[in-house]
């Protein structure tokens, strides 16, 4: 046989099965194109991710020190601003925290748990006092000490920052000219006998105590004898009038009566309740003090002698 015509056949058979099998042999070439095509993508795009060891370790470093600082309020102040979460302005004020909330007291609201602040005594952190009345106890409190559940953060002239289960809060003084009572007397249950063997007097207007016998460490013992009345002149603090006094309390004791107006404690002038206990505070230190007291429209001057 003529070898071209052989080679011609051969040809024409090739022809006719790839015409006939044409499109399965198309997709399968396209399949395989593409899949070599996808994975040679993948390959360079991983490539030009992966990130050095070196400069892996410098960024765990980096975030690991940006977790650490803390960044400050007025950077989240927008928020509160615009009012993203579409809360009240109460709950804006005391979702609030840190330093910028109790630099501006005139936004917090006024607490509602029933505590009633007597006065305040501002000094240093430390030292800084607030007299409060809590379910009918008047005792002293330092920043940080807890009453009725509450933490107490400011103490400030006439008003107590306060941390109430979350919410921050603050107790304020009312105002002198409603004659507001400092403290009451307690008419139940009775008071326990005092031991008043330690007040001697020893002249018309000159009494001697012994501070180890006469309990007034407690502050509660002396609010509980006797009622402080905020008193004014023209309009103008002027003073404290005293009633209600106990019959034989230490308070009767010491030769104070009702209708007694004080005036000053060593000279210093009593007019707000937080001069009231710096005057208690001093009975805890001083050897000798004076009380200069209004009576029957005629200043009178008091001496005690303290004795440890």
């Amino acid at each position: 046989m003529n070898p071209a015509y052989l080679l011609e056949a051969i040809l024409l058979d090739i022809i006719r099965y790839f015409t006939k099998y044409f499109w399965v042999v198309f997709i399968l070439l396209i399949t395989i194109l593409s899949f070599s095509l996808s994975k040679t993508v993948i390959f360079f795009t991983n490539r030009s991710l992966v990130v050095p060891p070196a400069k892996e370790a410098e960024i765990k470093t980096v975030n690991k020190e940006a977790s650490k600082i803390r960044r400050p309020f007025e950077d989240y102040k927008i928020i509160f601003e615009r009012n993203l979460f579409n809360i009240s302005a109460k709950e804006q004020v005391t979702q609030k925290r840190g330093k910028e909330i109790l630099k501006n007291p005139a936004e917090i609201p006024i607490s509602t748990s029933g505590m009633e602040l007597i006065g305040t005594f501002v000094g240093s952190p430390k030292t800084s006092t607030a007299l409060i009345k809590a379910d009918g106890e008047v005792d002293a409190y330092h920043t940080g000490e807890t009453v009725k559940g509450a933490t107490i953060l400011n103490i400030n002239r006439r008003e107590v920052i306060i941390d109430n289960n979350g919410s921050i809060e603050k107790l304020v003084m009312e105002e002198l000219s409603k004659s507001v009572n400092v403290a009451a007397p307690q008419a139940s249950p009775p008071a326990a006998p005092v031991d008043l063997s330690g007040i001697q007097q020893v002249a018309s207007n000159k009494w001697v105590i012994d501070r180890k016998k006469v309990p007034i460490k407690n502050i509660n013992t002396f609010m509980r004898q006797c009622r402080l009345i905020p008193h004014s002149v023209l309009g103008r603090p002027a003073g404290f009038k005293i009633t209600g006094i106990i019959k034989g309390s230490i308070i009767d004791k010491i030769g104070l009566i009702d209708g007694d107006i004080i005036k000053r404690v060593n000279n210093d002038e009593i007019k707000m309740p937080e001069d009231v206990y710096r005057a208690y505070q001093s009975l805890q230190s001083e050897n000798r003090i004076v009380l200069d007291i209004e009576r029957n429209g005629a200043v009178t001057p008091l001496s005690y002698e303290v004795k440890n």
